[in-house]
């Protein structure tokens, strides 16, 4: 799905105008990083487990995403999910449906703004989705995203591939940067 992004971002610097070789250039030398593309597959690789921080938020973009986790080799796969408010009830469920077959494991945790919908809603509704195909999907419920990356850090086997679908990008890539040197 990155190349496919590249690939329309690429068509539209060439119909804005933009040189030819000055839109090879920019792709042959662009390297996504977490300071460049903060929430867009942002890869830390640690002793012990790899985190990918990403703002899939939505059917489409987690979609994309789980094509990219079938083929990511882990000894568990874990996910730090949430639900948000301002979707249709049945893309939050699809949403849901989705993360649930792609971990082996979720903690579920909430958004600061709820846009519109409950706490409690939002739990229950996200809960049924990622159950929808794996009724004994091991579910932890953290309600706030900095708990739950701690959390998760710190429980996660070794050989894991942890995939945080963040809210506050800026915070979480500062607690992994944090963790990183703490090791």
């Amino acid at each position: 799905f990155n190349t496919e992004n590249c690939l329309a971002a690429a068509l539209a610097c060439f119909l804005a105008g933009f040189e030819k070789d000055d839109i090879k250039t920019a792709l042959r030398t662009f390297v996504p990083s977490a300071s460049k593309t903060p929430g867009r597959m942002n890869v830390f690789k640690f002793p012990k487990y790899e985190v990918i921080v990403d703002y899939a938020h939505n059917t489409a973009g987690i979609t994309k995403f789980a094509e990219f986790m079938e083929a990511t080799p882990a000894t568990r796969k874990i996910g730090v999910v949430s639900g948000l408010g301002d979707r249709r009830d049945e893309d939050t469920l699809g949403f849901a449906r989705i993360a649930g077959r792609i971990f082996d494991e979720v903690i579920l945790r909430q958004d600061r703004d709820l846009r519109g919908k409950s706490a409690e809603f939002l739990r229950e509704i996200m809960e049924r989705g990622l159950r929808l195909d794996k009724p004994d999907l091991k579910i932890t419920y953290i309600e706030h995203e900095p708990d739950a990356t701690d959390h998760v850090l710190k429980t996660a086997p070794k050989g894991s591939v942890i995939t945080m679908f963040v809210e506050d990008i800026a915070a979480v890539l500062a607690r992994l940067e944090e963790h990183e040197q703490a090791i």
